[in-house]
């Protein structure tokens, strides 16, 4: 973004954390939407209560993957 016309290095900051804030936002809607109508199914199935199961999706404890430049490499050659 700082290479765009109009973002200097702050504006740029300022555009990534409420860009982040939309997609924290969008990831809270689809895990709640996700637990309820597929988690909750699936435990109801296996014969368990939903509430007392307390299954949730997490998005923030996954670890970040290893980003290989040389993967990158092949995946866009591959396109």
């Amino acid at each position: 973004m700082i290479s765009t016309p109009g973002f200097t290095e702050a504006s740029a900051q300022v555009a990534i954390e409420v860009a982040e804030r939309k997609v924290m936002a969008l990831q809270r809607f689809i895990e709640r939407v996700v637990e309820r109508e597929i988690f909750d199914p699936l435990v109801q199935q296996a014969g368990r209560d939903p509430k007392k199961a307390g299954v949730r999706l997490d998005w923030c404890t996954a670890e970040k993957p290893e980003i290989v430049v040389a993967d990158l490499i092949k995946s866009a050659e591959l396109t």
